[in-house]
Order: structure tokens, then C-alpha cells, then sequence
């Protein structure tokens, strides 16, 4: 763990990763930030010996950063054939997954041409009635009114005293 440790420090010191507070040039008192990928900043408070210059020891240390071995250029084209490669080999998948959903369909559709038949029912569109309007159908209506008045004739004769 300590290992990983100093080997995280001193990653992120070579790679520029730091901060350092000053309050002023006379302040004998230093503040180090030290950023750690993935990890929380190392914080150390310094303090300068009497008659160090901050200002010198400061030129010192971005001396130091700035010899430092400049880094390697990532392999550009390596990377632009990889990405070519991830990209036919997407297209490929793509047609498969084309071919697969056109099967599908096709299974579909047979699935559905090979079911029973079901007996369609005619369905219309529902009117309503004009208001006013009998609910009974004309043949209907017409028996109603040839029963209500022959109906109506057999009281009338009952009724009738002269008979």
C-alpha cells in the first residue's frame, strides 16, 4: 500500500499535478497541494527555515518539474485503426441484427396467416336516433300500430251498451 502510495505521489508530481500557496513573499509559511488520481489531495504545510527565500526555492522546484522527460505522444494511428476496426465490426453486427428482425417479421407473419380464422363481426359505426325518433325499427312500428288499434277496437266494442 505504501508503494502504491509514493508511486501515486510521485506520478502526479512528475505529471504537474500540484499547487502551491504563498500568502506572501516575506511568509515563511508554505501551503502543497498534491493531486492524486482517484484519491483525495495530499495537503502539507511547510515552513521555511530562516533566511531561505520562498521565492528561489519556488524557481528551484519548477526548474525541477520543467526538466522533466516530456511524454510520449499516444500512437495516433494506431488509434484511428482501431477505431475503423470497432466501427466495421459494428456495421457487421448491425446487419445481423437487421437480418434477424426481418426473419422475425417473416415468422410473423406466417404465425398469423397459420392461426384459425376467427369470424369477423361487422362492426358500423353507432348513430344515435334523432331525438323524438322511435327506437322501434319501421316493420315494427307498423305492427305496433295495427295491434294498438286493433287492440283499441276490441274495448270499444265491449264497451258499446247497443251490442
Amino acid at each position: 500500500m505504501a508503494t502504491k502510495k509514493v508511486s501515486l505521489i510521485s506520478e502526479a508530481i512528475t505529471d504537474g499535478n500540484l499547487h502551491l500557496d504563498l500568502p506572501s513573499s516575506k511568509s515563511q509559511a508554505l501551503t502543497l497541494h498534491i493531486f492524486l488520481p482517484n484519491e483525495r489531495s495530499l495537503v502539507y504545510d511547510l515552513q521555511l527555515i530562516e533566511g531561505q527565500n520562498a521565492g528561489m526555492e519556488l524557481l528551484g522546484i519548477i526548474g525541477t518539474i520543467l526538466q522533466r522527460k516530456p511524454q510520449e505522444p499516444k500512437d495516433v494511428d494506431k488509434l484511428r485503426d482501431e477505431i475503423r476496426m470497432l466501427k466495421v465490426s459494428l456495421a457487421e453486427k448491425d446487419k445481423t441484427i437487421n437480418t434477424y428482425q426481418s426473419k422475425i417479421t417473416a415468422l410473423e407473419g406466417k404465425l398469423v396467416r397459420a392461426s384459425p380464422k376467427k369470424p369477423k363481426t361487422a362492426t358500423s359505426p353507432s348513430r344515435r336516433a334523432p331525438a323524438g325518433a322511435s327506437k322501434l325499427q319501421p316493420n315494427q312500428k307498423r305492427r305496433q300500430m295495427v295491434e294498438d288499434e286493433f287492440a283499441g277496437s276490441d274495448s270499444e266494442e265491449e264497451e258499446d251498451p247497443r251490442l
